[in-house]
């Protein structure tokens, strides 16, 4: 949700879900729906720690038809990012070519035919070989005599803005071990997740761990006029060897996102009335 009212900065909560009782986020706040077991009544053990990445990736003005664009100019369209590649870019659609299929060694083409090579498009010319149709062995960027480039917008890949980490061990119900507490902090991160030695414990630190949820949630901030493609990535192990990971994608949009004001068309007009000559 927004930090303020009308604000582009939202606060994000990452809610960690578990099918062991009384582990993570509420599976069923309304009651209607029975959450899972595990499957044939097996017993189930948390993982020692997990690992929390954060990618977040940055946003450009939507695409506006009326807009002229020059060579380097980016646009979003459609949830993906696009570079002009020419000067007086206006009107032309970033999704024009997008359906094309991609240039294949070997394959037959005739002139007029384009294709997709590398994000960019080319159309067979076949001032080359001279020949309305032939067999295309040589990429299309290094052979300019047969093939033209005509690529207006160029697809390109997310700009990574932040990278956040966190490692989180998980302190299990039965464990009597002492690991380092800073105030209420019932989940500690390394180097505070330690065990420590309670026979050398001089540095101040609780007794008395908070084990009755040990996956508590996690908070981060972006602002959806900067970054607001967000890539979740969850890891574990079983500590021998087998891994886990969850990927989620999201976007965030509000309001207040970045957008090109519209301007209004040239006024045509006013009219004369054709005088009759009669």
């Amino acid at each position: 949700m927004p930090i303020n009212s009308g604000s582009t900065v939202y606060n994000c909560v990452i809610d960690f879900y578990s099918i062991v009782d009384g582990i993570g986020a509420d599976k069923n706040p309304t009651g209607l729906i029975t959450p899972p077991k595990p499957f044939n009544g097996a017993n189930l053990d948390l993982p020692d720690y997990f690992d929390i990445t954060i990618r977040t990736y940055k946003t450009y003005k939507e695409w506006a038809p009326f807009t002229t664009y020059n060579t380097g100019d980016k646009i979003t369209y459609y949830g993906k990012v696009y570079e002009s590649q020419v000067d007086g870019n206006k009107i032309k659609n970033p999704r024009k070519y997008e359906n094309l299929t991609s240039w294949i060694s070997g394959g037959s083409y005739s002139v007029a035919t384009t294709v997709e090579y590398n994000r960019d498009v080319f159309v067979y010319s076949g001032l080359g070989t001279m020949s309305a149709t032939a067999s295309s062995i040589i990429p299309p960027v290094n052979d300019k005599d047969n093939w033209l480039k005509i690529t207006e917008w160029k697809e390109i890949n997310y700009e990574p803005v932040q990278t956040i980490k966190e490692f989180r061990k998980i302190n299990k119900p039965d464990d009597t071990r002492v690991y380092p507490q800073i105030g209420d902090n019932s989940n500690p991160i390394p180097p505070f997740s330690i065990p420590v030695d309670t026979n050398t414990n001089t540095l101040g630190y609780s007794q008395i761990g908070n084990n009755s949820n040990p996956i508590l949630p996690f908070n981060f901030t972006i602002d959806s006029n900067i970054d607001p493609f967000i890539v979740i990535e969850v890891t574990t192990d079983n500590g021998y060897g087998l891994i886990y990971r969850d990927k989620k994608n999201y976007e965030i949009r509000g309001l207040k996102d970045l957008t090109e004001p519209s301007t209004y068309i040239d006024l045509i007009g006013p009219f004369q009335p054709i005088t009759p000559i009669y």
